[in-house]
């Protein structure tokens, strides 16, 4: 709307340096440099408002975030919750039970349905991660499952170590990456980021 005032108020300045001219009523130098600057407005209001209709009608790609399953056990939440605010001002798309799963849903079935959807599931372990059991287990195993069932080389089950603790068995095929060491989350970024094709190819 805003470009569309501007437009209109720069083809009526136009006019009106026209009829100025014309009339002889003004300095004919400044007219002349109100009517080019006129022109260049709405110029660019037309461009803008032409931008902006693409936009809204998806003639524009506009690239959807990765979505990021944040698999983890309770003993390491603190850690995944920094996690979880660093890959949002990376502008990704985490997905934390705490944080995704709304009161009065039933978090088992979201759980699995959020796999089932996700681009890529973050697998964070650490000695007390190795240790537990229960449904971090479980979802470690939905990923792998889903995993299974994509083409080869893509990349989907990325284990994520906040210590130097051994991969488990099932994971030991994926290469890991240590976020504890200071290059950890930059490569972390870069694997995310190098999934989108992949991830958002029509299927």
């Amino acid at each position: 709307m805003n470009l569309l005032l501007a437009w209109f108020v720069s083809c009526l300045t136009v006019w009106v340096g026209l009829v100025a001219w014309f009339g002889g009523d003004l300095d004919r130098g400044r007219v002349l440099a109100s009517i080019l600057i006129s022109i260049l407005i709405s110029g660019f209001g037309v461009l803008g408002v032409r931008l902006l209709w693409a936009v809204r009608r998806r003639k524009l790609p506009i690239e959807a975030p990765i979505s990021v399953f944040l698999c983890h056990c309770s003993a390491d939440k603190a850690k995944v919750r920094e996690l979880y605010r660093q890959l949002k001002i990376y502008r990704l798309e985490p997905w934390l039970d705490n944080e995704s799963i709304l009161p009065g849903e039933k978090w088992e079935l979201e759980i699995g349905k959020a796999i089932e959807h996700v681009d890529a599931v973050v697998v964070v372990l650490s000695a007390a991660a190795i240790a537990s059991d229960g449904f971090f287990q479980h979802e470690i195993n939905l990923a792998l499952k889903r995993a299974s069932n994509m083409p080869a080389g893509r990349i989907f089950v990325v284990p994520a170590r906040l210590d130097d603790t051994e991969l488990p068995e099932p994971l030991k095929a994926f290469h890991a990456v240590d976020l504890h060491k200071g290059d950890g989350f930059e490569k972390l970024f870069r694997t995310l980021d190098a999934i989108r094709p992949a991830a958002k190819a029509p299927s």
